[in-house]
C-alpha cells in the first residue's frame, strides 16, 4: 500500500503512543513521517515538517492536553492544525487518555470531532500495540482517502500545479450543513437569490470589508437592491435579525456563527480556484468586492427593485425523507429512456462519475427540469455532452440557471439541442457567472443577435473559458464587432471555431482571429514566464528604532561617511536631537558599506551561530578596496524610523519584515531600568509584529537584531562600560547590557522569534571614525554577505514587474489593478492578469525585498494593495498625517479630537497628493473612515475621523443607566512573558472596525476608548489599558440576552482580526462586576468555566484584587448561564456536558 500518513502530535505528551503507532505502521507497508523525537529547529526540519503535511494523504493528530498550543516553533501543532483544517485534508482523531484540550483552537475544532479513538498505552510497556480495532479503522480511512483523491483527467492534462492551500469550494448546501446552520439561514438565501457559494462569497462582502461596510451605511437603501438572476445585494446582520422564516425571526446564535463562517470564507482555503486550478487574480480582494458590490448597488438603483423578500414566507422545507425516494420522487412524471432516467438518477445521487453522455436523448421540458435539478445537486460530473439532445427552449432556460451555480462542470457540449434564441441567450447570459466552465460547444444552437450581444458581454468578464464552438450560427456585424471588442479585453478564449459562420464580414473575422491567436501565443508561453530560477538579493533593508532622541538619524548619517575623519569640536558629545532634527515618518536612505580589507568571519564567529558565544567581531579596518573574498561592497536600504511615539502606528507597516534586520537604538545615558524597558518594548514590539506576519503568511526565518547603546561618551553613572582589547581594534563594551542579551529572560521571551546579537553596541553615534562604527559597518556587512551567499527561487517575472513598476506612477495601487496597468504599458505582461496567484504574489515578495514596492501581506487591510515608491508612503503621505502638534516646521494635520475635513487635508498636502487618495490610504489602512454629515446635508463638506490622532479625554461613562440587566464581557489579556504587546495602530484600527459596525449616530471614540449601539439596543464598550489589556463588554435589557451575545460575538472577531498572531488569552468578565459597574472587573480565564460546565457546576468563583487600592482580595461568584453562550465561545463537548447536567 503506497501513500503517505503524517502523524501530528506533541512528542513531549505523546512520545511513547507517537513511536509505538510509527513502528506499526510501518509493519503495514505505509510510508509514515513523524518528526524526530529531539525536536528540530533548523529551516531544513521545518521543510521536511512542512512538506510531510502537504503530501500526506492522511493526517494522525494524537490528541494531547497541549495540542495545538502555539509555541515559538514554526510547524508546532498548532500550525500543523491550522494546515490541515484550511486545506481540509482528511485526518483521523485519536485522543489519548481521554484528555480535554486546553488550547482554544484546538478546542473549538477537535471536541466532538468524529471519527475519533480513544487510545491509553502505558508508558511502562516499552513495546506496546497498537489495538486491532484502531489499526484496522486506521487504514480504512488512509484507504478511503487515497480513492478520493483526484485524479487528472484529459480534459485537465493543460492544468498548472496548484498550491497546496487551495481547495476546491464546497456547495453552498453542504457548508450550511458543515457549519450546523440551520434551513431556516439556507430559506433565506434561497429567497436572496444566493444559491451557490461564489453568490454566498459575492453578497457578504460587507461583512469582511469595513469600507464597504461604511458605504452601505451611509445609503442603507442599496442593501436590499439587487437584480434577481444577476447580481446580489449584500447581506448584514441587521438585515438577518429583521428575517423572517414561517413567522419567526432567526436564532441569534445561528446569525453569528453564520456571519463568522462568512468572514473567515470557511468555504475555501484562502483562494477560489479558476478552471485551471489557480488561484483567480485578486478576485476576492476587499477592493474588488467594494467595486463588485458598487455596480451591483447601481444596477439595483437603475431596476428599481426592492428586496422585500426578506420578510415573505419562506417556500416549503426540503421534504425530510429518505434522499433516495425524494429523488425517485421528483423523477416520478419524467418520461424519457429507462437509460437516460438511470443516468439523470446517478447525476441527482453524484453517482455518475466526471464524464456522461445524454447525446440525442429525448429529454422535453420534463426531462430537462429533472437534469437541470440534477446538476444542481451535482459535485462530481466534470463532462457533459449533450449534443442533439432534444431541450428545447424551455430546457435551454432550466441549462442556463444550472450554469449559474453549478461548481463541478468544466466541459459541456450543447449542439443542436434546440434551445432557440431565448435560450441560448440565456446561456450566453449566465456565462458571467459561471466560472469553472472551460470547454462549451454552442454549435448549430440559434445563437442570433441577443445570443451573440449577450456572449460578448460575458466574455468581457469570464475568466475561465478557453475553448468555444459557434460553427453553424447567423451572427451579424454589429454583433461580430461587438465580440471582437470584448476579446481586446479577454486573455483566455484561445480557440474559437467560426468556421460555418454565416453574416460576418471578413474583416470582423479576421479581427477575431487574431485576438484568439493572440490568447494562444500568451497561453503557450506563460509557463516559460511563469518558471522560476535562482538568484540572490544584492540589497538588504536595515531597520533603526528606538525611542526619540536616541541619535538614530545620526548613526544612519554616520554610516553612511563610514571611517571619514570625525572633528570632535564640530560636535563632541553624542546628544538628544533639537526639535528641528526630529525625524518625520519614516525616512529611507541608501548605505554602502565599503568591503573590509580583510576576510569577514563566518555569521557564527560574530554572535549570529552556533558558536555565538565567542561573538567576535573582525577588527578589519573598512575600505574601498576588494579582493577575493570581499568581491563588492554592501548596499543598504535603511530605514530610520521616527522615536515620536506618534509616529510607531506607522512603524508597524514595516516591523513585520522577516527579511530585514533590525537596529535596535537604545540611550546608554538613561540608568539600568529605563534602558530594559525602552530595549524590551521595543523588542515586545519587534516580536509581536514579526508573529502577525507569519499568521498571515508563510514562515520565514527569524531575522538578526543588533542592540546599539548610543551616547557612550556619556553614559549613566551606574553603567559599566569597559575596553575590550582586540587583534586590530579597542571597543568599548557594556558589561550589564551584556549580562542582559545573554540571560534566560531574554532569551526565554525573545529568542525562538530572533536572533540577537549577544552583545551591546555601545558607540557615539557622531564619532565615523571610531572602532566601534567600524565594527558595526562590519557586522551589517557580513549580515549582507550571508544574504547574498543565499539562492532563492524567484519567478522570472519577477524581473519583467520590477522593471515595469518602475515606470508606473507613485501611489496606492490594488494588486490586480497594477498589474492590469502592467500589461497595458508592457506588452510582454499581457498575461499577467491571468497569472497563477502564487506567481504573482511570490514576484511581490521578492520585489518587497529588493525595495521596489511595499506589500504589506500580514495586514489584513492591505494584503490586496501595494505601495509604488516607499517614501511616497512613509513620508508623503504619513508624514503630515501622523505628525504631533509640536512639529511645527512641517505641515500636518490638526484634528479637533480626531476629527478633520477635506479641505483641511486639502490644505496640507497641496498638489503633492489629491486629498481623496490621501483619504483612500488612509481608509485601507484602517487609520481613518468617513463621519455621517451634520444633519444629513449631503452637500456639507466631507468629514474624518482619525482615531489614532484622538484626544485624552474620556467618553461614555460606564455607569448605571437603571434599565440594564444583561451584560457580558471579554478580556484580551497578553502576559509579560510571552514578550508581545497589543501594537500602537491596533486600538484606533479596531475602533474604525467597530464603528462600521455600530449603529448610525452612536459611536463615540476617545482614545483609550469606544461606546456604541448594536441593534438599538445593544451597548457596545470597549477599552484598553497599556500594552497588554483590552476589554470587550454589552448590556441590554431584560430578555436580551441572546441579541447581546450576537452583538459581542461581532465585535469579538474584530478584536480577533486584529490580534491574530499575539500570544494572549481571553477572559470572561464577571457578570456580577460589570452589573455593579465596577471600573476593573475580574476575569474567568476560558478553561475554568469550560470545566466547570463539563462538571457540572451552575456557579464559578476566584479571588480577584479589591479596587480600592489596598492590595488585598476578595471573593466573586457568578451564575455561569450569566456569563457566555456555550454554543457560540465554547466547544462541543463542554456543550454536551453541560446539557447533560
Amino acid at each position: 500500500m503506497s501513500g503517505l500518513i503524517f502523524i501530528s502530535s506533541r512528542l513531549q505528551e505523546a512520545a511513547h503512543e507517537s513511536m509505538v503507532l510509527f513502528q506499526q505502521l510501518q509493519t503495514s507497508n505505509v510510508h509514515v513521517y513523524m518528526e524526530d523525537m529531539e525536536r528540530q529547529t533548523t529551516p531544513e526540519e521545518q521543510a521536511a515538517t512542512h512538506e510531510a503535511v502537504r503530501n500526506c494523504q492522511l493526517a494522525i493528530i494524537l490528541g494531547t492536553t497541549d495540542y495545538g498550543r502555539n509555541t515559538e516553533f514554526s510547524w508546532d501543532t498548532h500550525d500543523q492544525l491550522q494546515y490541515i483544517v484550511h486545506n481540509r485534508k482528511p485526518f483521523f482523531l485519536i485522543n489519548v487518555r481521554q484528555c480535554d484540550f486546553r488550547h482554544q483552537y484546538a478546542r473549538e475544532i477537535l471536541k466532538g470531532w468524529e471519527p475519533q479513538f480513544w487510545w491509553f498505552v502505558n508508558p511502562a510497556d516499552s513495546v506496546g500495540c497498537v489495538p486491532p480495532a484502531l489499526m484496522d479503522e486506521l487504514l480504512q480511512h488512509f484507504h478511503a482517502a487515497r480513492l478520493k483523491e483526484p485524479s487528472p483527467c484529459p480534459a485537465d492534462a493543460e492544468r498548472q500545479s496548484e498550491s497546496p492551500s487551495e481547495t476546491e469550494q464546497l456547495p453552498l448546501q453542504q457548508w450550511l450543513a458543515a457549519h450546523q446552520l440551520s434551513d431556516a439561514i439556507g430559506n433565506v438565501l434561497k429567497r436572496l437569490d444566493i444559491t451557490s457559494i461564489p453568490r454566498l462569497e459575492q453578497a457578504t462582502a460587507a461583512l469582511r470589508c469595513t469600507k464597504l461596510r461604511r458605504k452601505i451605511q451611509r445609503n442603507p437603501s442599496a442593501l436590499h437592491q439587487y437584480k434577481p438572476g444577476e447580481n446580489v445585494g449584500q447581506v448584514l446582520e441587521s438585515m438577518l435579525k429583521e428575517a423572517r422564516v414561517n413567522g419567526e425571526p432567526l436564532a441569534p446564535a445561528q446569525i453569528a456563527r453564520f456571519v463568522r463562517a462568512c468572514k473567515l470564507q470557511t468555504w475555501r482555503g484562502n483562494a477560489v480556484q479558476d478552471d485551471n486550478g489557480a488561484r483567480a487574480p485578486m478576485d476576492t480582494s476587499d477592493a474588488q468586492q467594494e467595486e463588485e458590490a458598487e455596480e451591483e448597488e447601481e444596477a439595483a438603483a437603475e431596476s428599481g427593485q426592492q428586496g422585500n423578500q426578506m420578510q415573505e414566507e419562506a417556500d416549503a422545507p426540503h421534504p425530510d425523507a429518505d434522499r433516495t425516494d425524494y429523488i425517485l420522487g421528483r423523477l416520478q412524471y419524467v418520461d424519457v429512456e429507462p437509460d437516460v432516467f438511470t443516468k439523470i438518477f446517478s447525476i441527482w445521487n453524484n453517482a455518475c462519475g466526471p464524464e456522461l453522455s445524454l447525446s440525442k436523448a429525448r429529454l422535453g421540458e420534463a426531462g430537462a427540469l429533472a437534469l437541470a435539478e440534477a446538476l444542481q445537486e451535482n459535485n462530481t460530473l466534470h463532462a457533459l455532452d449533450l449534443s442533439g439532445a432534444d431541450l428545447g427552449e424551455a430546457g435551454g432556460h432550466h441549462i442556463a440557471e444550472v450554469l449559474k451555480v453549478n461548481q463541478a462542470l468544466h466541459t459541456l457540449n450543447l449542439s443542436e439541442t434546440r434551445v432557440g434564441l431565448d435560450g441560448a441567450y440565456l446561456i450566453c447570459l449566465a456565462l458571467k457567472q459561471n466560472q469553472t466552465l472551460h470547454t462549451l460547444n454552442l454549435c448549430s444552437t440559434l445563437l442570433g443577435e441577443n445570443g451573440a450581444l449577450a456572449l460578448a458581454g460575458a466574455l468581457k468578464e469570464n475568466r475561465t473559458l478557453h475553448t468555444l464552438d459557434l460553427d453553424c450560427n447567423f451572427l451579424s456585424d454589429t454583433a461580430g464587432t461587438a465580440i471582437a471588442q470584448s476579446l481586446q479585453q479577454n486573455k483566455t478564449l484561445r480557440a474559437l471555431e467560426l468556421n460555418r459562420f454565416w453574416g460576418i464580414s471578413d474583416s470582423i473575422l479576421t479581427s477575431i482571429n487574431a485576438a484568439v491567436a493572440r490568447n494562444r501565443r500568451h497561453h503557450e508561453a506563460l509557463p516559460s514566464f511563469l518558471q522560476h530560477e535562482l538568484t540572490s538579493h544584492t540589497t538588504m533593508s536595515v531597520f533603526v528604532c528606538g525611542d526619540q532622541g536616541t541619535g538614530k538619524s545620526t548613526l544612519v548619517r554616520s554610516l553612511q561617511v563610514i571611517g571619514t575623519p570625525y572633528d570632535p569640536q564640530q560636535s563632541s558629545r553624542d546628544e538628544a536631537d533639537r526639535p528641528d532634527e526630529r525625524t518625520v515618518g519614516v525616512e529611507l536612505r541608501r548605505v554602502r558599506i565599503p568591503a573590509p580589507n580583510m576576510p569577514a568571519p563566518a555569521l557564527d564567529e560574530v554572535g549570529f551561530g552556533q558558536r555565538g558565544a565567542a561573538a567576535l567581531f573582525s577588527g578589519a579596518t573598512l575600505g574601498s578596496g576588494e579582493d577575493a573574498n570581499h568581491p563588492a561592497n554592501c548596499d543598504l536600504h535603511v530605514f530610520d524610523f521616527a522615536g515620536t511615539a506618534e509616529y510607531h502606528v506607522a512603524h508597524e507597516l514595516m516591523l513585520s519584515d522577516h527579511n530585514a534586520v533590525f537596529v535596535v537604538c537604545v540611550a546608554l545615558s538613561t540608568d539600568f531600568n529605563t534602558f530594559r524597558s525602552s530595549l524590551y518594548r521595543w523588542l515586545r514590539f519587534i516580536k509581536t509584529r514579526l508573529h502577525q506576519a507569519a499568521a498571515h503568511s508563510s514562515h520565514a526565518p527569524p531575522p538578526k537584531v543588533i542592540v546599539v547603546g548610543t551616547r557612550a561618551d556619556q553614559p549613566h553613572p551606574g553603567h559599566r562600560l569597559a575596553i575590550d582589547i582586540g587583534v586590530t581594534a579597542d571597543v568599548l563594551r557594556f558589561e550589564q547590557g551584556d549580562a542582559l542579551l545573554a540571560s534566560e529572560e531574554v532569551a526565554s521571551w525573545f529568542g525562538g522569534s530572533m536572533e540577537l546579537h549577544p552583545h551591546v553596541v555601545a558607540l557615539n553615534c557622531h564619532d565615523t571614525s571610531s572602532d566601534e562604527l567600524r565594527q558595526l559597518g562590519n557586522l551589517l556587512h557580513n549580515i549582507w554577505e550571508d544574504v547574498r551567499a543565499r539562492e532563492n527561487q524567484v519567478p522570472i517575472v519577477a524581473r519583467a514587474i520590477g522593471e515595469a513598476c518602475e515606470q508606473t506612477k507613485e501611489g496606492l495601487w490594488t494588486i490586480q489593478n497594477l498589474m492590469q496597468d502592467l500589461a497595458e504599458s508592457a506588452p510582454d505582461l499581457e498575461f499577467i492578469p491571468d497569472a497563477d496567484r502564487t506567481i504573482i504574489r511570490s514576484s511581490l515578495s521578492h520585489l518587497h525585498v529588493r525595495g521596489n514596492l511595499l506589500w504589506f501581506q500580514s495586514m489584513p487591510s492591505l494584503r490586496d494593495h501595494v505601495f509604488i515608491s516607499p517614501f511616497w508612503l512613509l513620508s508623503t503621505i504619513l508624514g503630515p498625517a501622523l505628525a504631533p502638534e509640536d512639529f511645527h516646521d512641517i505641515k500636518q494635520l490638526r484634528p479637533r479630537d480626531g476629527e478633520v475635513t477635506l479641505q483641511e487635508i486639502r490644505a496640507v498636502y497641496g498638489d503633492l497628493v489629491p486629498a481623496e487618495q490621501v483619504v483612500d490610504v488612509l481608509s485601507n489602512m484602517l487609520l481613518c473612515y468617513e463621519l455621517p454629515p451634520p444633519g444629513n446635508d449631503e452637500a456639507a463638506t466631507p468629514r474624518y475621523m482619525l482615531p489614532f490622532r484622538l484626544g485624552a479625554t474620556e467618553g461614555v461613562e460606564w455607569a448605571d443607566d437603571g434599565q440594564a440587566h444583561v451584560f457580558g464581557g471579554r478580556r484580551f489579556l497578553i502576559r509579560e512573558s510571552s514578550g508581545m504587546l497589543f501594537p500602537p495602530g491596533l486600538f484606533p484600527r479596531l475602533q474604525t472596525r467597530v464603528a462600521a459596525l455600530f449603529d448610525a449616530g452612536s459611536t463615540s471614540l476617545w482614545r483609550k476608548g469606544f461606546h456604541g449601539r448594536l441593534f438599538d439596543t445593544i451597548e457596545c464598550f470597549g477599552r484598553i489599558d497599556g500594552d497588554s489589556s483590552i476589554d470587550l463588554w454589552v448590556r441590554g435589557m431584560q430578555g436580551e440576552a441572546e441579541l447581546a451575545w450576537l452583538a459581542l460575538s461581532m465585535v469579538l472577531f474584530e478584536a480577533e482580526e486584529e490580534a491574530k498572531g499575539i500570544a494572549y488569552d481571553q477572559l470572561v468578565l464577571s457578570h456580577a462586576h460589570l452589573a455593579s459597574y465596577r471600573p476593573s472587573p475580574a476575569a474567568y480565564p476560558l478553561e475554568q468555566i469550560e470545566h466547570a460546565l463539563g462538571a457540572g457546576q451552575i456557579r464559578v468563583s476566584r479571588m480577584t484584587p479589591r479596587d480600592d487600592g489596598s492590595g488585598g482580595k476578595e471573593g466573586v461568584m457568578d451564575e455561569l448561564n450569566s456569563l457566555l453562550r456555550e454554543d457560540l465561545f465554547l466547544g462541543a463537548r463542554a456543550m454536551a456536558s453541560r446539557t447533560q447536567s
